[in-house]
């Protein structure tokens, strides 16, 4: 069976929920076909999203984050939550974020990454890295995820076929690096889904120090005009914390976003380097980085398991 007879007895059976969570599995497990082609990926999970003119819809949303309770503090008090707004275009969004005695803003264009502090901390914007804003890119641009980490990533593989939950997914390893900020021999990894091509989970690349991943998990993929979002995002950051976003509103903006990058922000030379723990702070001292250039970089095995046993899909 090639890929296009698996694809078309997918589609045949999606038609039929009763037999879809028992049936595809089993097809999946018993198809030894080629597999789609990256850039096959990228086309049906473009169209999923909206195409390429709905990708460029500008937008604002509001999300409601909850950072999951450890067990050790369950009981104690309600989980801390955070009320986001965000506003987006497809190069650039300001994201503002409700939390203690006032907004944490965040600015990102494709050549400025700024932040401004609460207007009681008197504080002028600062630049920051891009990797300062990694964490937030999923909250605000969650149907760009992919997209953005294409294009990063020149190597690119389809993996295999694994289950991420109840879903069947086809997971691509994207490789190498055209961004700076990102680990140049790390690997982000991709998981598809077989039956709408819409992405499912997300891996970024190892770090470098403790081998763990960023994952970003989207359920509830709804169309709001020409271009669909998801309604609930699970985000593990590299430290291991859990949030949990939900979004509550969207609409379309009316006029354009533009973003006036303040002139000291222009004339900074050297953004403010990833905080510990990965998270934006109202603080404004920085840590310094290690250098990793000595440092092997560790690329642990994803999460998900193939699904066939036999044929296991390993790490190149």
């Amino acid at each position: 069976m090639d890929a296009s007879q698996f694809l078309a007895q997918i589609d045949h059976l999606w038609h039929d929920s009763s037999m879809i969570s028992c049936a595809i599995p089993l097809l999946i497990m018993g198809c030894a076909g080629e597999l789609p082609t990256p850039a096959e990926l990228l086309a049906k999970a473009t169209a999923a999203l909206g195409g390429e003119d709905a990708l460029t819809t500008q937008f604002q949303a509001s999300w409601t984050v909850t950072k999951s309770v450890k067990s050790s503090d369950a009981g104690n008090d309600t989980p801390p939550q955070e009320e986001i707004i965000v506003k987006v275009t497809r190069t650039s969004y300001e994201l503002k974020v409700k939390r203690g005695q006032g907004h944490l803003t965040l600015f990102h264009t494709g050549e400025f990454n700024w932040m401004q502090l609460p207007e009681h901390t008197n504080i002028p914007p600062v630049r920051i890295s891009k990797d300062r804003l990694h964490q937030w890119d999923p909250i605000a641009q969650p149907h760009l995820e992919f997209l953005d980490a294409w294009e990063r990533r020149p190597e690119r593989r389809t993996m295999g076929l694994v289950m991420q939950g109840d879903e069947a997914c086809y997971r691509l390893r994207l490789a190498g690096s055209n961004d700076p900020t990102f680990l140049e021999e790390g690997a982000e990894f991709v998981y598809l889904s077989v039956i709408t091509g819409l992405p499912v989970t997300h891996e970024s690349a190892a770090n470098s120090r403790s081998g763990a991943r960023r994952i970003t998990r989207f359920q509830d993929w709804e169309p709001i005009g020409t271009i669909k979002l998801p309604k609930h995002l699970t985000l593990t950051e590299i430290n291991g914390n859990v949030r949990l976003a939900q979004r509550t509103a969207m609409s379309t903006l009316k006029v354009p976003l533009l973003l006036d990058v303040p002139q000291n922000v222009k004339e900074a030379k050297n953004p403010n380097p990833v905080v510990v723990p990965e998270e934006p702070s109202f603080a404004t001292e920085t840590r310094v980085t290690p250098d990793s250039t000595n440092q092997e970089v560790i690329e642990p095995e994803p999460t998900a398991k193939p699904v066939d046993p036999a044929k296991p899909s390993k790490l190149p």
